[in-house]
């Protein structure tokens, strides 16, 4: 059984007409057109995702209303409200030709340090936890595959007391490689994936420190890396300053545990560069403008499984 696993953030996937139910803040949050949902679903249909891991969706009625709109009701939702808030969840889709059952774990309530004041500290938005299991285990003792997903903090820092979120996105990294240890030591035969928008370069060389842990405890490696993609061709975001080149980063990942390796389809791993309506790729954007113009400014990133 082949298995596509894609990780995607989705550019604010609010579906509905208000979004106050969703955010404690003031900072505006508008419904993501219908022309670029469109898009996304077209992309998403494009590359036909057995597993699809969601970032910035507006909610569960937002992730439901688009699985059943614009892709046919073809999956499985599942959405547990995490810590943003700003109302940007971590969603999931699960075909529904995928023969597993899947069970949805959240880590929103792991105190993973204190502030200087002593308050416990948390995600930002939540660590999901996915166990896919054979529809005949019973007890979901065994499963064959277990997903960790994230949206770290981004470098933008509200507050001024962290600068580019630096410190809680250290925190945060070194709290999922401790889940990753953990589970690995309870269920030491099932593979597991590490993926999310890291808001970072999480590269083993080269990369940003708060990652380093990453690579130092665990033995976890990029899809893109595996398939030997020089950095300046991991761009999954394009990032604009002024007067200056646009700036290609790697923001998007999905690690994989070193059992899986062998099963990787290299031909059909990477990263899915959005489309045109004759199916030429569209040249990555050289301005902001262009850039809103994709159905999403982070380009997806895909690992596919010849089994499972």
């Amino acid at each position: 059984m082949s298995v596509k696993i894609v990780q995607l953030n989705t550019e604010n996937l609010f579906l509905l007409a208000t979004t106050k139910e969703n955010s404690s803040t003031d900072i505006p949050l508008s419904p993501k057109s219908s022309d670029k949902t469109t898009e996304l679903a077209w992309a998403i249909k494009d590359m036909d995702p057995d597993i699809l891991l969601l970032c910035e969706v507006g909610g569960r009625e937002s992730l439901d209303l688009f699985n059943g709109a614009y892709l046919g009701d073809q999956y499985i939702s599942t959405l547990i409200k995490g810590n943003s808030d700003r109302g940007i969840e971590l969603g999931y889709l699960i075909h529904k030709r995928l023969n597993l059952k899947v069970q949805h774990f959240t880590h929103k309530k792991r105190v993973i340090g204190t502030t200087p004041d002593g308050e416990s500290l948390y995600f930002s938005r939540d660590l999901g936890e996915l166990r896919f299991f054979d529809k005949s285990d019973g007890d979901n003792k065994n499963p064959k595959l277990i997903i960790l997903h994230s949206h770290l903090k981004s470098k933008w820092d509200r507050t001024g007391l962290d600068p580019l979120g630096k410190k809680q996105r250290t925190l945060e990294v070194e709290a999922i490689v401790q889940v990753f240890l953990n589970l690995q030591t309870n269920f030491p035969q099932t593979p597991i994936i590490v993926a999310g928008d890291l808001n970072g370069l999480a590269h083993r060389f080269n990369g940003e420190e708060e990652f380093q842990s990453i690579f130092s405890k665990t033995e976890l490696q990029d899809v893109l890396e595996f398939l030997n993609l020089p950095e300046n061709l991991r761009t999954t975001f394009v990032h604009f300053e002024k007067d200056t080149p646009p700036i290609g980063q790697q923001l998007d990942y999905v690690f994989f545990s070193p059992q899986l390796a062998a099963f990787i389809n290299k031909e059909n791993s990477g990263i899915y560069r959005f489309k045109n309506p004759d199916g030429s790729p569209r040249p990555t954007p050289q301005s902001t403008f262009e850039r809103y113009a994709l159905p999403s400014d982070h380009y997806p990133v895909v690992l596919t499984l010849n089994s499972l």
